[in-house]
């Protein structure tokens, strides 16, 4: 049965038709049913457009905040201090360029799934090199000590420098086939061909064959950078970005919709570049990375906002910026993230660099996504130990 719906996945998927990231003045469906994965049960995250009133918001708690406050046993800090455990599946280039994790994507499946609570996607990019922007998948039960790679796209054969290569993994839990779904974005610049492709697996060992889930060959047109990609109400719900500005569209049987502009503006006129979408109780949460200049795309800080129907969106405000130490290695700017609501927090993966050719993945907590907190736990050396501390707070400070 599992080959029979794979065989027809890829069939519709091929048949797909194909528009632009123009508006074309059609409406969209945007059903908003409650999904039970975890991701869709999250407690609403406070309106930033209230919060922008308050004074003094981004150093301000929430009521709820100051009335329980729950002591943990490490120190916080702006940033995360040390890069996450995630390692490039080439031995060799790991050991030149550490950790250098990038793009990622966290779900939590709210429960051990084939071993694994939360699983994670993520593209290495040692020193800037697009030849390893290849998706890798890991699994963690704690956020800190990660798995073996389960798995790694191989690097292209048909590679050139910044012409053709992968990026901009995403991950989706499917909840109707109970299995992983990978999606990643390819692009050619010499044909102006830029396609979606996708993986899944019932295990997360096990991975398909690579199939077409969007493609087009005028990229410079219809382009899709930094697909946010929720399985809801029977369809693919698709957040991306074409010419700095967040489209939305979706694929239900099948079938493309047409691509709609959304509103999405910032507070102090920045410009959409990665972003991640969850779903909420409130509708749909963003994060996303963006920029104030667009010839500089290594300088950003994170943004959210939030949306009833993921099509009019609250000013987007500023929650997160490089360290204030130039030579940390979030001290050049800090890029695309992902975010999750669980244990009554805010847990955030941001990736960043510095000007060092320095890359990583780190992770930021919070009861509200305008007070989060890096931490000054050590994840690469002292995994073991620092994990329970972690979840002591998490489980803790409610």
């Amino acid at each position: 049965m599992k080959r029979i719906l794979a065989f027809l996945l890829a069939a519709v998927m091929t048949a797909s038709v194909f528009a632009g990231c123009a508006n074309t003045g059609n409406a969209v469906s945007n059903g908003v049913s409650e999904s039970k994965t975890s991701t869709s049960e999250t407690k609403p995250q406070i309106s930033s457009a209230a919060l922008s009133k308050q004074t003094n918001l981004k150093s301000k708690n929430t009521e709820t905040d100051s009335k329980k406050e729950f002591k943990q046993d490490f120190n916080f800090s702006s940033n995360s201090i040390s890069k996450l455990n995630l390692i490039n599946s080439d031995s060799t280039i790991e050991s030149y360029y550490p950790n250098n994790a990038y793009h990622p994507k966290l779900i939590d499946m709210g429960k051990e799934w084939n071993g694994y609570r939360f699983w994670l996607s993520y593209t290495p990019y040692p020193s800037g090199n697009d030849y390893y922007e290849n998706p890798q998948i890991v699994g963690t039960n704690d956020l800190i000590n990660y798995s073996e790679v389960k798995f790694t796209e191989p690097p292209l054969a048909n590679y050139k420098k910044s012409v053709r290569y992968n990026s901009d993994s995403h991950l989706v839990y499917n909840k109707e086939l109970d299995r992983l779904e990978l999606f990643w974005r390819y692009t050619d610049y010499d044909t102006d061909y830029m396609a979606l492709y996708m993986r899944y697996s019932y295990d997360g060992d096990n991975w398909s064959d690579k199939l077409v889930y969007f493609e087009t060959y005028e990229k410079e047109k219809y382009d899709m950078v930094s697909p946010a990609i929720i399985r809801d109400d029977g369809a693919y719900k698709v957040w991306y970005v074409c010419h700095y500005q967040l489209y939305y569209r979706e694929l239900r049987n099948g079938v493309w919709s047409q691509p709609q502009p959304t509103d999405l503006t910032f507070e102090d006129g920045a410009y959409v570049w990665h972003p991640d979408v969850i779903k909420t109780n409130r509708g749909y949460e963003l994060l996303a990375c963006a920029t104030t200049n667009k010839k500089d795309r290594k300088h950003m800080n994170l943004y959210f906002s939030a949306s009833e129907d993921g099509l009019g969106w609250e000013t987007a405000m500023k929650v997160a910026s490089p360290s204030d130490d130039y030579t940390a290695w979030d001290g050049g700017g800090l890029y695309r993230p992902s975010f999750i609501y669980a244990n009554n927090h805010y847990i955030v993966m941001y990736s960043a660099r510095n000007d060092y050719d320095d890359f990583g993945t780190g992770l930021l907590v919070g009861r509200n996504m305008f007070n989060l907190h890096g931490t000054d736990l050590d994840y690469i050396n002292n995994g073991q130990a620092d994990a329970p501390l972690l979840w002591d707070y998490l489980n803790n400070d409610l």
